[in-house]
């Protein structure tokens, strides 16, 4: 059983690593200089595939290691509740929520409604200490608005609902003081 776990878990990291590089190489059909970001055109897809690559061999190498831990064990039984929503509101919730945030993006703007989605989406999973909810949601945020409009200068979206769409672009001014 364990070498089947290992096969099944070095076939996922191959899939994971083989696609990283067949995007990889996609990118270089638009990888052309731009005079206002010094990465290119392909600058932060490329960030995002070796984040991808770097984040599967991370998870195949702790997948091995606790495989050996497990093997070093005795037939302890698990007595820590599985990540596995047993619920099905919160099955339905995981899987509808991503389209509701999209849903309100068109309208609301990235800027307003990502933290509430990541909150959203943290609280479905479980996730009730203040602390970890808020720092969490506020870190993800802050880190995507720094890589995505500080360092790339991706356009997201800013709303069509008029309060909202303004909300945006003090957002992004916020962000980019300094540039």
């Amino acid at each position: 059983m364990t070498n089947k776990i290992r096969h099944n878990q070095f076939i996922e990291w191959a899939i994971w690593v083989s696609l990283t590089g067949l995007l990889w190489v996609q990118t270089s059909s638009f990888s052309e200089p731009i005079a206002e970001f010094k990465f290119g055109a392909d600058g932060w897809p490329k960030v995002i595939l070796v984040s991808l690559a770097f984040g599967a061999t991370a998870q195949f190498i702790l997948n091995l290691m606790t495989t050996k831990a497990d093997q070093n064990t005795d037939a302890i039984q698990q007595t820590e509740p599985s990540n596995i929503p047993t619920n099905r509101w919160q099955q339905f919730g995981i899987f509808v929520l991503p389209f509701i945030y999209l849903w309100f993006m068109h309208r609301m703007g990235f800027f307003f409604i990502t933290p509430i989605f990541i909150l959203a989406y943290l609280w479905i999973l479980e996730v009730r200490k203040w602390t970890y909810l808020m720092c969490v949601s506020l870190g993800v945020y802050f880190f995507i608005l720094f890589v995505f409009v500080r360092l790339f200068y991706v356009a997201m979206p800013v709303g069509a609902w008029p309060m909202f769409y303004d909300f945006s672009n003090w957002i992004i001014t916020i962000i980019r003081i300094g540039v």
